[in-house]
């Protein structure tokens, strides 16, 4: 069933799913109007809720409103004195509810396929919060750096919210499982490169990353140079990818980041499909994959890698939605 907030609670029994699906915001306020403060933010479910949207939140360091939408997995009502991993994502409107999304009907389809590999036990029952873009700020806000033809550069502001405002709340009101081996980030497009860029910045908060579709393009492919730049791996668990149809110059970059974090001792799952002739940094010898299941949990400290070159992988959501059970099956396998 799609998860979609609804005004009033569903009683289970005439549910689709085992436990109803409502909006517990409050308020008309949404982006475009002025918003809850972060002082004001509150994310404690009621009672039985596993997914619901809050309009129009002002962080300090952005304060352009923007929708927060958060999806629970079933265990979290089943299991009350259990802690569970977060993985936050950007574009928070095309994650659950079609009515909502850029493309309308078209959305990754998140909250089932969660749920769908939680339940067949191939990943361990996470919390999902979608971060609503803000529509003219998302470029901006989605890139680590400015460019010179195109601006932006306030993805580091972006970061703070996420870090010094988001979290905590997130950790006051709902039961998260501490550290970054439990806090996971993801995007598509500028939303993948983002997505790496924070994670370069703070591993100490994140120690998982989705970067599908990266634009990696931008700024002359400065996230490049920072991946370059790195004195050594960092103990983040990385699933890139790049569709076959998205282009040649696309998946010429995806392939040269991929040897770049080798490189900086990144170990290459053993099911990657980065080609053996992809064209390599000039000095850098070749690496071999790592055999066996890329599902597994990496030993403690371990920087594991899975790239996959998607075929025939198109730029949309429908593509990303296809994946979405991959990333998580990767980012967050089950015990």
């Amino acid at each position: 069933m799609a998860l979609r907030p609804q005004t009033v609670a569903v009683p289970a029994e005439e549910s689709h799913t085992s436990t109803p699906f409502v909006d517990h915001a409050e308020g008309d306020s949404g982006p475009g109007a002025l918003g809850l403060t972060t002082d004001e933010l509150t994310l404690a479910p009621a009672q039985g809720v596993r997914y619901w949207r809050v309009e129009g939140w002002s962080s300090n360091a952005l304060p352009t409103p923007r929708d927060l939408f958060v999806c629970l997995p079933e265990a979290y009502w089943t299991e009350p004195e259990r802690r569970f991993p977060v993985l936050l994502l950007h574009d928070g409107q095309n994650l659950f509810d079609g009515d909502l999304s850029y493309v309308r009907g078209s959305t990754w389809r998140a909250g089932e396929t969660a749920d769908r590999e939680a339940a067949a036990g191939t990943v361990e029952p996470l919390i999902l919060v979608g971060i609503g873009n803000t529509g003219h700020e998302r470029m901006a806000e989605y890139t680590p750096t400015p460019d010179t033809r195109l601006g932006g550069g306030k993805g580091p502001l972006y970061a703070r919210a996420l870090v010094e405002e988001l979290l905590p709340i997130l950790g006051r009101d709902l039961r998260l499982a501490a550290g970054p081996a439990n806090t996971g980030l993801a995007g598509s497009s500028l939303g993948g490169l983002i997505s790496l860029a924070i994670a370069l910045q703070y591993p100490q908060v994140f120690g998982k990353v989705g970067v599908l579709s990266p634009s990696l393009w931008w700024d002359t492919r400065a996230i490049l140079d920072e991946v370059r730049a790195l004195q050594s791996k960092l103990p983040l668990r990385i699933w890139l990818d790049m569709g076959t149809a998205e282009g040649a110059v696309h998946l010429r970059d995806t392939d040269l980041l991929t040897h770049l974090l080798q490189g900086k001792g990144w170990v290459l799952d053993g099911t990657s499909t980065l080609p053996r002739n992809a064209p390599r940094p000039s000095g850098m010898r070749e690496h071999a994959p790592t055999p066996g299941h890329p599902r597994q949990p990496s030993s403690a400290g371990t920087a594991l890698l899975h790239y996959e070159r998607v075929a025939h992988g198109l730029h949309n959501e429908g593509a990303w939605a296809s994946r979405f059970g991959d990333v998580l099956r990767f980012l967050f396998p089950a015990a």
